[in-house]
């Protein structure tokens, strides 16, 4: 037979129990407002999470060879309307072996896709998911890297194509890639180190060119929190039209 005691004990537990599980619900749903509230949303998160571990990997690079710049922004003049667009650049990887562009996709589940289809799928949980080509997406990258990089081409003493711009596009460990490419990177986070060492034949810049161009780079990126919520609430302005 249960003492009053024991009793007693057991239903303040069982109290405590289900005002700490309500608070803590309660956190969740203030969190989640918050959150979405400034433009942060599950798909942001697992981004982030994405580039962290593809920033993570780069550091098997070799730092004497190879400069590591995550998450750069540039903003370029539209000539149509005269405004001001920004992009957004998950990893750019400078050295003497030229320069190589980056773009983070954290998915899950079955990647598909060709080089000129607009747009790639991936499956899971028996759901299809529609994304923007990332290789087209990279391609907007490196060509603003190099608009950028032969306007300054004087002041980094560069001439013409002296340099060279490689896209690589990486997937989560969580896909399966069966895209149908050729020519370009499309590989596991994983793998990015070894598909910059492919392109690491013959150097093409000297040092104090990877220098100018890496002083370059951070000169020119966009530094601020209210410039890439903006550029957030652009791109989701963007899928929606």
């Amino acid at each position: 037979m249960i003492s009053d005691n024991l009793f007693s004990s057991l239903y303040l537990y069982l109290l405590f129990f289900i005002i700490g599980a309500a608070l803590f619900s309660g956190l969740i749903v203030l969190l989640a407002i918050l959150l979405r509230k400034n433009g942060i949303t599950r798909s942001n998160i697992r981004g982030n999470v994405g580039e962290w571990q593809v920033a993570n990997v780069l550091r098997q690079l070799n730092p004497e060879q190879f400069v590591v710049l995550n998450d750069i922004m540039f903003e370029k003049q539209q000539t149509a309307a005269n405004e001001i667009a920004t992009t957004q650049i998950d990893h750019i990887v400078v050295s003497i072996y030229g320069i190589f562009v980056i773009e983070t996709k954290n998915y899950a589940g079955k990647i598909y896709g060709t080089e000129k289809s607009p747009k790639w799928q991936y499956y899971s949980h028996g759901n299809k998911y529609e994304f923007y080509n990332p290789l087209r997406q990279n391609y907007k990258h490196t060509k603003t890297l190099q608009d950028l990089l032969m306007r300054n081409a004087q002041a980094i003493g560069i001439m013409g194509a002296d340099f060279l711009i490689y896209p690589i596009v990486a997937f989560s460990g969580n896909a399966e890639i069966r895209v149908q490419v050729t020519g370009a990177d499309v590989v596991y986070f994983g793998n990015v180190p070894q598909a910059i060492y492919s392109h690491c034949s013959q150097p093409v810049l000297t040092k104090q060119q990877v220098d100018n161009i890496v002083n370059c780079i951070l000169y020119h990126n966009v530094n601020s929190d209210e410039k890439k919520q903006e550029h957030i609430q652009n791109i989701k302005q963007s899928r929606q039209m």
